[in-house]
């Protein structure tokens, strides 16, 4: 449908919100084929005959609720984007949505609001160019998490007295559990007016109360048992990120960033690898026999992955989060850290930062159960503004941000 207008189908039981939304709309009748229905059941029949991109439901409605909807969206055409247009009264109904929506929008809502979550979902899908894999991360609610870190969160949420900050501490750990985190909190379900990219600030808009329902009752994280094998590409792929991470967080301190820009550039490096994850869980064998590929010709993981399925992990990632609403300072870095050239913005920056610290991470680090890793692009980094004695002084702090991760892990 890359060739036709975006489709999307509105549902919501009250005629005259369906007619609202035709008026609102009307102006983008040139980009978009708009389709209304006021009965989930009518919906449903017309999506399991009629193509269509986006999926837009209210979420309270009499017989099938907008989460039931949904759901059979997810099930049957997993490929749809699925959207929540709802009231902030609806708590019970948003929680039991939180694994089936992409994105949560709330009313009363405007055309900025609604054209920016749909062109931004739709935009999304040009980074892959392989549609069985587009539906695999559109159909992605869940993403792994290593048991003990999973038993750690909820054994302290059993805790009447377990506290945000220490909470916080583990989370960031993990990539999984820190993205559904920012994907919730960047939600306007939570009323939030401006982008969230720190775990801290998250918990806190959150609050206990509900970080414990979302967690414990709606199971917001999968903390499931896995094969030795399986936990052990998990465990390797985390420490990879994690180290990654505090690359970044130490290169953005060295560039004297505000501290709000640290924060970002630690997170980015903690998710940076999350479509390596999706890969791991959604086809495994076939991404063992692509890293395979990667070890025996010596080549980088991301350059086989392209050769095999016309896209990498960094483009799968930055598709799952942006569908998750997480915002463009982190998605555009993820998307681009294993080709900076293709992106337009030629400066030091965000992605300059994780593309330099995935690498060195991986040159301090290497893990033959994560393929290989491609070396610095030279060519980048001088046209983004790095001097030969940056990238100099850049390998020295990792190098030093390394050892003083390593004294610490001695020490603890």
């Amino acid at each position: 449908m890359s060739d036709e207008k975006t489709r999307i189908l509105f549902v919501d039981d009250e005629p005259n919100i369906l007619q609202g939304l035709k008026r609102m709309l009307r102006s983008m009748r040139n980009e978009w084929e708009l389709e209304f229905s006021s009965d989930p059941k009518e919906a449903i029949t017309w999506l399991d005959k009629e193509p269509c991109d986006v999926v837009v439901s209210d979420m309270r409605m009499p017989g099938i609720d907008g989460c039931s909807l949904l759901e059979h969206v997810k099930d049957n055409h997993p490929h749809i984007i699925r959207i929540i247009l709802s009231g902030y009264s609806d708590q019970e109904l948003a929680m039991r949505s939180t694994n089936i929506a992409h994105q949560f929008l709330s009313k009363p809502s405007n055309l900025e609001g609604i054209k920016g979550a749909v062109e931004r979902s739709i935009k999304l899908k040009s980074y892959i160019n392989n549609d069985a894999l587009s539906e695999i991360v559109a159909e992605v609610s869940q993403l792994p998490t290593p048991p003990s870190l999973y038993n750690k969160v909820t054994s302290m949420l059993s805790n009447e007295n377990c506290a945000l900050e220490d909470l916080g501490t583990v989370i960031k750990t993990d990539p999984s559990m820190t993205s559904k985190i920012l994907k919730l909190v960047n939600s306007s379900f939570f009323g939030n007016s401006s982008d969230i990219s720190s775990v801290d600030e998250a918990l806190a808009v959150l609050g206990i109360n509900t970080i414990k329902t979302l967690i414990l009752t709606v199971s917001i994280f999968s903390g499931e048992d896995r094969t030795q094998k399986e936990e052990a590409k998990l465990d390797a792929l985390l420490e990879h990120c994690a180290l990654t991470s505090n690359l970044c967080e130490a290169l953005a301190g060295h560039l004297k960033q505000p501290r709000k820009e640290i924060e970002t550039a630690s997170i980015t490096g903690l998710l940076h690898d999350i479509g390596k994850i999706i890969f791991e869980t959604q086809v495994p064998k076939d991404y063992h026999e692509i890293v395979q590929k990667s070890l025996d010709a010596q080549i980088p993981l991301f350059e086989a992955e392209y050769e095999a399925l016309q896209t990498s992990h960094a483009e799968m990632g930055a598709y799952l989060i942006g569908l998750w609403g997480l915002p463009n300072n982190i998605v555009e870095p993820i998307a681009f850290h294993h080709s900076p050239k293709n992106c337009s913005v030629q400066e030091i920056n965000g992605l300059t930062i994780l593309h330099f610290a995935n690498v060195a991470a991986s040159k301090l680090k290497p893990n033959d159960l994560l393929g290989v890793e491609q070396d610095y692009d030279l060519e980048y980094l001088k046209s983004a503004g790095l001097s030969e004695e940056d990238i100099k002084t850049w390998e020295a702090l990792c190098q030093e941000t390394f050892e003083e991760s390593l004294n610490q892990q001695t020490a603890s």
